[in-house]
Parts: C-alpha cells; structure tokens; sequence
C-alpha cells in the first residue's frame, strides 16, 4: 500500500460534494504529513510529475477531486466535488 492511498479510498468514499479537510485530519491517515506540506503552498499542486515527486496529488487526482484551496496558516484544504 501506499503512503496516500488511505487519503484516496476516504475521498473516493465520500459524496459528491467539495471536502475540507484539517491537515491533521489527513496526517492521520496517512502517518504524518512532510513539513513541507505545512510550509509550502505548492505541495499542494494538482499536478504528478515523471521522475515521482508530488505522489500526494496521486490521491485527490485519482479520487476525481483537485485542490480548490489551501491554508497553510489555517492548516485546512478544501477538495473539489467530484466530477
């Protein structure tokens, strides 16, 4: 299994609608998030890259969600609906 699948299979389960989410709610998921997910917007980026970087967006994207917003000083992320 990998690290962000727990993130996946939660969003995939839930309805249609858009999803805010703690980032502890999420680093306990998944057993802690990276610091950098906590000081650097662009973690947050709905983008994979080739050479592995940025696997957490594997996770949303597969769930058919994007990043719609970010705190990093409210520590919250809102997912979009489904599409």
């Amino acid at each position: 299994m990998a690290k962000y699948d727990p993130l996946y299979e939660h969003l995939k389960s839930l309805g249609q609608g858009s999803v805010q989410m703690s980032f502890d709610d999420i680093a306990d998921l998944v057993g802690g998030l990276p610091a950098s997910a906590h000081t650097h917007s662009a973690w947050w980026a709905n983008e994979m890259i080739a050479d592995g970087s940025h696997v957490q967006a594997k996770a949303w994207l597969g769930a058919d969600r994007r990043v719609e917003e970010v705190s990093l000083a409210g520590k919250r992320v809102r997912f979009s609906a489904k599409q």
